[in-house]
Order: structure tokens, then C-alpha cells, then sequence
């Protein structure tokens, strides 16, 4: 839910591109124009006069709600066209094809209202509410579907063809209401399919209530809208069949009664210390992985929790209310645990011990978060560890044979730099990959992409693309956060190129993984292994420096970025001094890009180019690794994207604001040795110019945003210099404030927040 800019300002924006499309259009009145011009006119200036920044911290509802509002506004009705494109391509190309017969493809999911992690904010009447908002939405949008259907459906009996299976649908759904049956028979004598849409209408406001007649399922719904379906196909209705009924259906099938499922997360260091707690046992936090296992098997819940901690109250209130919830709102409301800091599989274990204990096991997903680089590292050890457990491959088996692994692209960054971080993803999905077909278990890949490049961002066709075709299943999920949700789903046709972008991504991915004709990364694991080596070396140079965190601190906004509200989570897991390990990856990102240093993004590439590259055997081989492998032209051209937003210029005028001058030189001096490296080499292997001269398009768009953002970073860079050297606190909070308006402003043209 990250994101600088306030929904209202998001809103305000969809009103001007509403009128520059009016605008743009070749055929318009000119009335039509008068009026754009007037409204885009008064939207700017309500841009200009709105307060910009939110004067208090979003509650988790209110992020819950900012992410809903996509879905309900624009997903909602993309999703069914999406499938059937899909489904008029492959008709076009093989013969018809009812969308119908396809497989759902897409789905969609969420963290907002579940994700615990680090967030105190979110309990089980957050995760509550959030799951019977998701249910009013999508019932919601039902009902009024069924609504539109009358007019389309008032087809006399006359007209239509003979349906025992119709009027066993009539009979049915009457006895589930039967106090509606003679007012609908009053009205629509005559009408058959009004008669079932009125049943039908009565049948989801029951099931939003709860109460006696409601749809038991989904797919009991849908099967009545099947019939109906029938019965116009039957009576020579085709396109009546196959226009709003069926856009209706194909949403049923994609969103359910729960709209999107909701992903609880917490961290595997809570779940040992609350075990440890209930076993009384504060060794436990200590043990090997073995005493652990023996530990574990003694555990039991407490007929009491009254004499717990609150942190152990609030897990155990957590397990308590999934089974309660799931009671109520469905299996496929909230069935997937994920566990952050996964660093055992006895990490796993314990939560399906939980599990087991709440009885909630047989319908629950439990999956490792790999994030850290030792994780990543240690990812097919533990995986192999969790398969050969014999409890554990019982509850696979309750649950599809099918293992999800979440793996993390942030934390791994801000410890080990982009490249070592990029390259320890794909060692860890490829050899989960050839773990979970040893053990003949299906793997999903839950890609944890935040919306910068830093943070395993960038276009999303690409990098589907860019996997090797030995790792990539067909079954997978990704996260869209921050401001790449407005960027991607800000209105229909945008969410519909953006869906079918990436739905043709995976297909022709699918495709080559049974056909491949492309190198691996496991056949250029050698070179891959001296790039990780040459680049963790140089990037942990820079962090370790003694000096780097008062460089941080002072030559970067992190202090107005901790003020902003732009989320309801606290922006370090611990309070107190800070350190690299405690702050989260976001701000880590956030601030060197507001700075314009953008250090997360490159550093540490140019050394590791420029080691293999010395000679020109090795520069060879670099180019021939660019040029022939999706993975590494992937990486290179996200680093191309992040050199060209940074300026060292502007970043120079921050490494002032340092109170020392040895910190700014020894600093500053390195991340301008290593960016100048690092643009020389990146030009090298790619054999161009310019960077960015292969996709002008993004070339061009930086070119443009960069001198309106220029000014606000020298803006920003003046703000927080007065703040800090002001003679009285109002005045001090006045140049803050400047500051963190400039923060929206830089993070809305370099186009992320991290």
C-alpha cells in the first residue's frame, strides 16, 4: 500500500487524463472541447489548491480501501475482458472457444488487512473487516448486474425453447426463497428467466446477510447463470447468451464471493518467541533445528491465555479468528499463511504445528518467505528438508501437491546490492524448481516485487520473459505495489494491456520451457557466480563503511520520509538507533532515490562488469550473455533505467548537507567513482551509446520529467538544510513541511516511491 500520493490526488489526476482524452480525440464538438478545457482547467487548479500532504498516519482501513477501489472501479470489469480476448485469439488461430472452456487465468489476491508483519496496526478485527469489505464489493456489483439483466432477459415463454433444466432452477431456487416466488410469478408470469433473476437477486442479498436461502458457493451461483445461458443458447439467443450474462459469468469464475483472497503474514522470529513462551521454555529461541522438532511435538495450547503476553494473545487470536473467518467467508477468502524471515524448515513446521492445534491445517497454505541472502542461499536446503518431513508431505497432499514459495527481492538488495540480489533469486528458484519435481511436488512462485527496480520492480513483461524457462510453471503470482497500481490500473484500457501484456508474457514463457531454445542460467552459472562475487564485494564495501549510515542520515530526506504518511506501518522494525538490519527496504530505497544517488538501483554492477571484462575474452562473454539471455539483458537494461534517473549533480548539492566534510568525501567520492564505472561498463557489454539508446521510448520519458523534477530537488535540498539549521521550532517545521511536499512531487516524476 506504499505510495506518496494521497487517493485524492490520484483522483484528481484521473479527472485531467479524462479531459486530455476528450481532448486528444480526432472527432470532437466543439462544445465537447469547451467543456474538457474547463474541467481540465478546474482540475488543476483543485491539484493546486488541495492539501497535498495527509495530515495523519492512513489507518490500515484506509490503505485496505485505497486498494480496493481498483478492483471495484477497474478490475471488475477488465478482468471478463481480458478473458475474452484471450478467448477470441485462440479462435481465431484453432477454432472457436467459449471463454467458458478456458481455465480461470487470472486471479487476484492481497496483503492489505492481513499483513502483520511489523505492523501492530493489523489484528483479527482489521483482517475481519477487511475480508467482509472485499465480500460487500463483489456482492454488491451482483446485484446490480442482476439488475441489468431485466431488460436484456425479459424473454416471453413464447420465444423460448423447452428447459426441463430451467424450470428444475425455478424450483430450486423457490424453495431457497420461498417468500419471494409468488411476487416474481405476479410480475413475470410470462417471463421464465426474469422469474430466475429475481430469485437469483434475493438469493445474493441473503448471502450478504448470511441468512436462510443464501448461495452456499459460487459456484451454485454460477451454475444458475449456466442454465440461463443454456436456455438462450437453446432458443437461438447467441449473442444474448454471450454478451452481459457471460461477462457476469467469467466474473464469477475470476472473483468468487470473496473478491480477492487475503494473505496473512507474520514473522518467523514472533511465532519462535510465542512457542518458547508456551512451552515455558525460554531455551527454545536457542535450540538447534533437531531439539526444536522434539520441543514442538509437546506443544499444546493453553486452556487459559490470560497470564500470556500480548504478543502470544495476538498470534493465538490470529489462528483462532482464520478459522472462524474462513467459517464465514470461505476457504478462498483467506487460505495462505506466509512466513517472513524464513530461515528453517522448522520455521514452517511451527506454524503448521499452530495450525494443526486451531484445526485449521487441512485448509491452509503455508508459505516460506525467502528474503534475506542467507535465506535465498539456503532455500533448496530447506525446501528439500520441509518435502522429506512426513507430516508435512501429509498436509501437501490435503492441499494439492502444490508448494508456494515466496521469494523477496528488498532485503536480500539492501544487504547484498541489486546484482548479487537479482542473481540469489533465480539460484533459489532453480533449485526449489529441481527439488520440488525431485520430490513430485507442483512449485508456485510468489514473486515479492516492490515498485522499484531496487526492489525487484520494472516492466513486468520483461521480467516474466527474462525467467528461465526451467523454474517458470505456469502457476505463479506477483505483487503490484505502491504507485505501480495507479500506473498499471488506473483506468480499463490501461489494466487490459497491462493483464494481456503479462498473460502473453507467461504464455510464451510456458511455451519455451517445453520448447527451449534459449540458453539457461544454469549453463552460464560460473560467470553468473564471479558477477555475484565481484558485486557483493563492492556494495558491501560501501555499506560497511563506518561513515555511510551519518551520510545516509544526513545527505538523504530518510528524517521527512519517516514525518510522511504514506503508510500505516512504521518504517523500521525497531525503534532506536538505526542500523541497515532494522531499517525497511522501502525508506532504504525511497531516500537514496529522492536524492538522486539511486545507489540501490546500480551500485556495485559497474565493479563486477568491469572484473570480468578486463580482458577482451571476458568483455566478449559479457556481451554474449547480454545478448543471448532474457535474465541478464533483463537486469542490465533495469540498471540502464535506474543510471539514467540518477544525476550525482543534484546529489552533490545533498552530500552538502553532511555536517563533516570527511563523511561527504568519502561518501560521495565512492558513489561517484562506482557511478561513473558503472555507466562506462553497462555501455561496454551493451555496445550503445547513450544509456537507454534501445528504448527510446523510456529514454525520451526520463528526458522529459527530469526538468520539472530538477527544481524540486533543489527545492527539497534548501527545505531540509533551513529545517536543520532553523533559529525556532515553527520555523523549522514550516521548511519540513516544503520538504516532504517535494518528497510527492520528485517521487511522482522519477515514478516510484520504492
Amino acid at each position: 500500500p506504499t505510495e506518496a500520493r494521497r487517493r485524492t490526488t490520484e483522483r484528481l489526476l484521473a479527472k485531467a487524463r479524462q479531459a486530455l482524452e476528450i481532448r486528444s480525440k480526432r472527432v470532437v464538438t466543439p462544445i465537447d472541447r469547451s467543456t474538457a478545457d474547463r474541467r481540465l482547467r478546474a482540475t488543476i487548479e483543485a491539484l493546486w489548491q488541495h492539501a497535498s500532504e495527509r495530515h495523519s498516519r492512513p489507518e490500515v482501513i484506509d490503505e485496505v480501501k485505497a486498494g480496493l477501489w481498483y478492483l471495484r472501479n477497474v478490475l471488475l470489469d477488465v478482468a471478463p475482458r481480458v478473458q475474452r480476448r484471450l478467448a477470441d485469439a485462440m479462435a481465431q488461430h484453432f477454432g472457436n472457444a467459449d471463454p467458458l472452456a478456458l481455465p480461470a487465468i487470472i486471479g487476484f489476491g492481497s496483503w492489505m488487512g492481513g499483513d502483520r508483519d511489523g505492523n501492530p496496526f493489523v489484528n483479527e478485527a482489521v483482517t475481519e473487516r477487511t475480508l467482509e469489505l472485499h465480500r460487500w464489493i463483489i456482492l454488491d456489483r451482483y446485484t446490480s448486474d442482476l439488475d441489468q439483466l431485466a431488460d436484456p432477459l425479459a424473454v416471453t415463454d413464447e420465444r423460448l425453447s423447452s428447459s426441463p433444466a430451467l424450470e428444475d432452477a425455478l424450483r430450486r431456487a423457490g424453495a431457497a426463497v420461498p417468500e419471494v416466488v409468488m411476487e416474481a410469478e405476479r410480475r413475470n408470469p410470462h417471463e421464465p428467466l426474469r422469474r430466475m433473476l429475481s430469485l437469483m437477486r434475493e438469493r445474493i442479498a441473503r448471502t450478504r446477510s448470511l441468512s436462510a436461502g443464501a448461495y452456499a458457493k459460487p459456484s451454485d451461483f454460477l451454475a444458475d447463470l449456466q442454465v440461463i445461458r443454456q436456455a438462450l443458447i437453446n432458443s437461438k439467443a447467441e449473442a444474448l447468451a454471450n454478451d452481459a450474462l457471460l461477462d457476469l459469468m467469467l466474473r464469477v469464475r475470476t472473483f468468487g464471493f470473496h473478491l480477492a483472497s487475503l494473505d496473512v503474514r507474520e514473522d518467523s522470529r514472533v511465532h519462535r518467541q510465542v512457542i518458547a513462551e508456551l512451552l515455558a521454555c525460554p531455551d527454545y529461541l536457542d535450540c538447534d533445528d533437531d531439539t526444536r522438532l522434539q520441543h514442538l511435538a509437546t506443544l499444546r495450547l493453553p486452556e487459559h491465555t490470560v497470564n500470556l503476553s500480548a504478543e502470544a494473545r495476538r498470534l493465538l487470536d490470529a489462528f483462532d479468528s482464520l478459522h472462524r473467518m474462513q467459517a464465514r467467508f470461505g476457504e478462498q477468502a483467506v487460505h495462505t499463511y506466509i512466513i517472513s524471515m524464513t530461515e528453517s524448515h522448522v520455521d514452517v513446521l511451527e506454524v503448521l504445528k499452530l495450525a494443526k492445534l486451531h484445526h485449521i491445517d487441512t485448509h491452509l497454505d503455508i508459505v516460506p518467505l525467502f528474503e534475506t541472502r542467507e535465506a535465498l542461499i539456503s532455500a533448496s536446503h530447506i525446501t528439500s528438508k520441509l518435502l522429506k518431513h512426513s507430516d508435512y508431505r501429509t498436509h501437501l497432499s490435503k492441499r494439492g501437491e502444490i508448494q508456494e514459495l515466496l521469494v523477496g527481492y528488498s532485503d536480500s538488495m539492501k544487504e547484498a546490492g541489486i546484482l548479487t540480489s537479482r542473481l540469489g533469486v533465480i539460484d533459489a528458484q532453480r533449485a526449489a524448481t529441481q527439488v520440488c519435481q525431485r520430490e513430485g511436488i507442483k512449485l508456485r512462485v510468489f514473486h515479492g516485487r516492490g515498485g522499484s527496480v531496487s526492489r525487484g520492480g520494472g516492466p513486468t513483461y520483461r521480467a516474466i520473459r527474462a525467467l528461465p524457462p526451467e523454474v517458470f510453471s505456469g502457476d505463479m503470482k506477483i505483487t503490484e505495489q505502491g504507485e505501480v497500481r495507479s500506473f498499471h490500473f488506473a483506468n480499463p484500457e490501461l489494466a487490459a494491456r497491462y493483464l494481456e501484456q503479462t498473460l502473453g508474457a507467461a504464455l510464451a514463457t510456458r511455451y519455451h520451457a517445453r520448447h527451449p531454445e534459449r540458453v539457461s542460467v544454469h549453463e552460464n552459472q560460473a560467470l553468473y557466480e564471479q558477477l555475484a562475487t565481484h558485486g557483493l564485494k563492492a556494495y558491501r564495501q560501501l555499506v560497511e563503511h563506518p561513515h555511510l549510515i551519518t551520510y545516509f542520515q544526513e545527505a538523504t530526506p530518510l528524517q521527512a520520509i519517516a514525518k510522511l504518511h504514506i503508510a500505516s506501518r512504521p518504517s523500521r522494525r525497531k525503534q532506536g538507533t538505526l542500523g541497515l538490519k532494522d531499517l525497511r527496504a522501502i525508506p532504504w530505497v525511497f531516500a537514496w532515490s529522492q536524492s538522486r544517488h539511486v545507489i540501490t538501483g546500480w551500485y556495485g554492477v559497474g565493479s563486477a562488469l568491469e572484473a570480468l571484462g578486463q580482458d577482451s575474452q571476458g568483455l566478449q562473454n559479457l556481451r554474449e550473455l547480454y545478448q543471448g539471455n532474457p535474465f541478464f539483458r533483463d537486469l542490465l537494461d533495469n540498471v540502464q533505467m535506474t543510471l539514467a534517473k540518477t544525476d550525482l549533480h543534484i546529489a552533490a548539492r545533498y552530500a552538502l548537507l553532511c555536517k563533516e566534510n570527511q563523511v561527504r568525501e568519502d561518501i560521495f567520492s565512492a558513489i561517484q567513482q562506482e557511478f561513473e564505472r558503472t555507466c562506462t561498463w553497462v555501455l561496454r557489454v551493451t555496445e550503445l551509446d547513450h544509456l537507454l539508446d534501445d528504448d527510446p521510448v523510456v529514454q525520451r520519458s526520463i528526458r522529459l520529467r527530469n526538468p520539472y523534477v530538477d527544481p524540486m530537488s533543489y527545492i527539497q535540498v534548501h527545505a531540509l538544510g533551513s529545517a536543520r539549521s532553523a533559529d525556532d521550532e515553527i520555523n523549522a517545521h514550516d521548511w519540513e513541511r516544503v520538504a516532504r511536499v517535494a518528497i510527492q512531487g520528485i517521487a511522482a516524476g522519477l515514478r516510484n516511491t520504492g
